[in-house]
């Protein structure tokens, strides 16, 4: 199987009216880049039309691969097959429901700075709009402390990317308990010590 250097991951459930959109989107995006790239759709018991969509699309699509997941595993399930499937160097899971494909722009800087584990967070620290300009201003590390105050912010996340090394060494604690898979997948990662970043929408 040819090796990849990017692999998106997007796992589905009941998104017949976005789907098609944000594929297309994907597709256009992704065939801008220099680098060789796939997308894997892992449908999770649609019932809305999503996987006849997404198997539609697979078909027309370069790169494009279809597959599906138990549907009592839910979401969580779905990105552990996605991420054993994949060839990538760097593998990327969406949260298809908010994600956009111009949201690749924002990543993709990230991928050579020796990172195992990135991801992005939409939690907004709960200030005014005094203290939220106060810490666009402070200094780096300044900003970088106040915003570890809260906690991993995983469940409002619209991605998470890994390397390939960093999928090899959490793939067996996350298949042991895959619930929960972007908390899982942060604090796995940091246990293990790997270099992990946040990129904040903040």
């Amino acid at each position: 199987m040819t090796k990849k250097f990017f692999s998106v991951i997007l796992p589905v459930h009941n998104l017949a009216e976005n789907l098609p959109i944000l594929l297309v989107n994907l597709d256009y995006c992704l065939s801008r880049q220099k680098t060789s790239s796939e997308v894997i759709i892992v449908d999770c018991g649609s019932t809305d039309g999503s996987k006849e969509i997404a198997k539609k699309l697979s078909s027309i699509l370069k790169s494009f691969n279809f597959f599906a997941s138990d549907e009592a595993g839910g979401l969580d399930r779905a990105v552990i097959l996605g991420l054993k499937v994949a060839r990538g160097e760097w593998r990327l899971v969406v949260n298809a429901g908010n994600f956009t494909a111009g949201g690749l722009i924002k990543i993709l800087p990230h991928l050579k700075r020796g990172l195992a584990v990135i991801s992005n967070s939409r939690r907004r620290v709960n200030f005014n709009r005094f203290w939220q300009n106060f810490i666009r201003l402070a200094p780096e590390n300044w900003r970088r402390f106040l915003f570890s105050l809260s906690r991993w912010p995983a469940a409002q996340s619209d991605w998470i990317c890994f390397s390939e090394k960093a999928v090899s060494s959490l793939l067996p604690a996350l298949e042991a308990d895959y619930r929960e898979f972007f908390v899982k997948a942060l604090t796995t990662a940091r246990q293990l010590d790997l270099k992990v970043k946040i990129v904040s929408d903040f």
